[in-house]
């Protein structure tokens, strides 16, 4: 699985975060490779540090690489878990 995207667009709505890591944890156990990306200032980060951490992943980090409307530069962040 490579670079897939989520958008929640119901702001505080527990049960879309439970989702999304229920279907991480589906797809860490379904594919060898999951990688996908998050901006930054994505409160989601967080949960996403920890899980990359529980399962023995990277985190690659690129400085200022997103620039959003307000012209405010962010990094982008690159999560991956290998299956060993």
């Amino acid at each position: 699985a490579y670079n897939f995207a989520l958008f929640s667009f119901d702001r505080g709505n527990v049960l879309v975060g439970r989702d999304v890591f229920n279907k991480l944890e589906e797809l860490t156990k379904t594919f060898h490779r999951v990688e996908w990306r998050a901006v930054s200032i994505n409160p989601a980060c967080r949960g996403y540090d920890r899980f990359v951490e529980r399962h023995n992943g990277n985190k690659h980090i690129l400085k200022d690489a997103i620039r959003d409307m307000d012209g405010n530069y962010h990094d982008d962040i690159i999560y991956e878990i290998l299956k060993n």
